[in-house]
C-alpha cells in the first residue's frame, strides 16, 4: 500500500512539475496621500500582460474601506493581493470567524443546558 501511494505521489508531482513554470512578474505601487489612494499593477502573469493604473478618492473612508478598494483592484486583474498590502481585512474576517465560532458555541452550551434540565426531571 505504502508503495502504490508513493508512485501515485511521485506521478502527480512528475506531472505538475511537467506543466512548466508559470513565470509571474508583477510589480506593484500603493500610495495614499490620504485624499487619492493610486495603485498602479504592471507585469506579466502566467503569460499575461498586466497594466493597471487607477486612483480613487479616499477622502473621509476608513482603512477597511481602503482595504476593500485595494483587494478589488487585485481581484479585477485576476491576481490576488500580498497580504502586506490588507492586514485590516484580513484582521476582520479573523474576527468575524471567531464572533461566528463565540456564537455557535454559546447556542450549542445554551441549547444543551436546556436538554439537560428535560433530562433530569
Amino acid at each position: 500500500m505504502k508503495m502504490k501511494l508513493c508512485c501515485l505521489l511521485l506521478l502527480v508531482s512528475s506531472l505538475s512539475m511537467a506543466q512548466g513554470p508559470t513565470s509571474s512578474t508583477l510589480r506593484t505601487r500603493i500610495s495614499d496621500d490620504q485624499q487619492t489612494l493610486s495603485i498602479q499593477i504592471d507585469g506579466n502573469k502566467a503569460g499575461r500582460r498586466i497594466h493597471y493604473d487607477e486612483s480613487f478618492a479616499v477622502t473621509g473612508k476608513n482603512e477597511l474601506q481602503k482595504e476593500v478598494l485595494k483587494y478589488w483592484a487585485f481581484e479585477s486583474q485576476g491576481i490576488t493581493v500580498p497580504f502586506s498590502q490588507i492586514p485590516y481585512l484580513l484582521f476582520s474576517a479573523a474576527s468575524l470567524v471567531v464572533a461566528v465560532s463565540i456564537l455557535i458555541v454559546t447556542r450549542f452550551r445554551r441549547s444543551r443546558k436546556s436538554l439537560d434540565g428535560l433530562l433530569t426531571k
